[in-house]
């Protein structure tokens, strides 16, 4: 909330305001991270090759599931934390990058990734700037088994209005947007 009280001062966000909200958008990348919009990606083999000691002709199909990508420790440690400044640049390590597949990787990588971010930190910012959102009692954030989209059972909100938090030095840990 700091954040964005600060940056924003009670005024509508825009994209101008996106390098003054690193850490929303860390929020977002990490809330993505733990929960990917899709369960599984599939991608096809163009030449032969070998996947942890196992052999693949060319044409086989690899199937691999972005939250449990995102659940690698030797990427992520503590990966069931909830930790955005994990992306920090002088934290975030090419071996995170490299796994965070949200929106898939390589080739097939969803053009729409860098618009979808930048959108929901907007959104983020927006909802913020007014309104604190707490999870009703009978909230359930375990995903739903095998859905198209990978999204919680059950989340409900309760929005209630905020005062804007006064503006003092941005401070660097935890998660307070």
């Amino acid at each position: 909330y700091r954040e964005i009280d600060t940056a924003l001062g009670g005024r509508p966000v825009g994209r101008e305001d996106l390098p003054a909200l690193p850490l929303t958008g860390r929020v977002i990348t990490e809330t993505l991270r733990l929960h990917p919009p899709g369960w599984l990606f599939t991608r096809l083999t163009t030449t032969g090759t070998e996947l942890a000691g196992v052999p693949l002709p060319s044409g086989s199909t690899l199937v691999f599931s972005p939250a449990a990508v995102a659940r690698n420790p030797e990427a992520f440690p503590r990966p069931d934390e909830f930790r955005p400044d994990r992306w920090r640049h002088e934290e975030e390590s090419p071996l995170a990058r490299q796994a965070f597949t949200a929106f898939g990787a390589g080739a097939r990588k969803c053009l729409g990734d860098l618009y979808a971010r930048t959108e929901a930190t907007l959104v983020l910012a927006t909802v913020l700037t007014r309104w604190r959102l707490v999870p009703e009692p009978d909230a359930d954030v375990r995903a739903v088994p095998l859905a198209t989209v990978y999204r919680p059972r059950r989340l409900r909100l309760r929005l209630s209005e905020r005062e804007p938090v006064p503006s003092l030095p941005a401070h660097r840990t935890g998660a307070t947007t």
